[in-house]
């Protein structure tokens, strides 16, 4: 009797082992965090401010000077305005725009890992400035994407960070206008092959600080398509905020770096944060104030 007893009991004993609940872990991923400027201009009176403070990262002091909280960041990026030639332009107002070969290395050494280059400059010194661009930009170690007319001759970005592949896909809708099916074909193209995508369109309407209905219907078009985030360009000052489907759109981010004075808000702009933590996006948003084309963080971010 007394074994029939103890048997029953080790049978409880392990019935109830076997059937007692147990914590589900779940594997907490290391995030990813992007930050996203808007657009650097680095000719005109940019370049004479630079020589003039006989300093080469002058714009830059005050945004990148606090090395620690820059370095929390995995990817850096922004719109670069305008080609990188040995036809480069200094002073003066002109709408084309041009920038000394040691850009590349100056953007690379203050740690931006690519710049988006569609937009309505990066042709100012026509196809061979574009493959200047891009051969300087590859020389120093920074990526690239977009291009400034054809969709079918725009290159994608990828980084992988922490396990994760991003692709960032550049769009310009300011030059003639954008070839919306095979911008949407691209994205969709692209997206069975990554985790990610952010797409940068360069288009609105410049000093406009809302968005017009075609950026709107375009947002939802690249999210419908798979984009994961909007970050746009091109108007110079910051434009609202929105969201589609959960996803957000940063319709402009306004200038970052440019020699634009003539209003209060072409010399205002937004840094984006991007945390991106078991597939969700958290944003911190970062304005900027410039005087003198260097900006500074209103307030400094912690």
């Amino acid at each position: 009797m007394k074994k029939i007893v103890v048997l029953a009991l080790v049978c409880l004993m392990n019935f109830a082992l076997f059937f007692t609940p147990q914590k589900i872990f779940t594997i907490k991923e290391e995030p990813v965090r992007i930050l996203a400027f808007g657009d650097i201009m680095l000719g005109r009176y940019v370049r004479v401010l630079m020589e003039r403070n006989d300093d080469l990262y002058y714009p830059f002091k005050k945004t990148f000077g606090n090395k620690e909280w820059i370095g929390q960041f995995d990817l850096i990026t922004a719109n670069l305005e305008g080609p990188i030639t040995e036809r480069y332009i200094t002073g003066g107002l002109s709408l084309t725009f041009g920038f000394p070969p040691d850009t590349a290395q100056i953007l690379s050494n203050l740690g931006f890992d690519a710049v988006s280059l569609a937009n309505n400059h990066t042709n100012n010194r026509g196809d061979a400035g574009y493959e200047e661009t891009k051969k300087f930009l590859s020389e120093a170690g920074v990526g690239y994407y977009g291009h400034y007319k054809d969709v079918d001759l725009s290159p994608v970005y990828y980084k992988k960070v922490k396990g994760k592949k991003i692709a960032f896909i550049g769009l310009n809708d300011t030059f003639g206008k954008l070839d919306v099916d095979k911008a949407l074909a691209l994205i969709e193209r692209e997206k069975p092959g990554v985790d990610y995508i952010i797409v940068f369109p360069h288009w609105g309407h410049e000093y406009q600080g809302v968005h017009d209905k075609r950026q709107e219907e375009l947002a939802k078009k690249f999210i419908d398509a798979g984009a994961d985030t909007v970050l746009g360009h091109h108007p110079h000052v910051v434009q609202d905020v929105g969201e589609y489907n959960g996803k957000k759109i940063f319709y402009s981010l306004g200038n970052y770096v440019f020699d634009q004075y003539f209003r209060q808000d072409v010399q205002e702009g937004l840094a984006i944060g991007i945390t991106i933590e078991n597939d969700e996006f958290k944003y911190e948003i970062y304005p900027m104030k410039s005087e003198a084309s260097q900006p500074r963080f209103t307030p400094e971010p912690h």
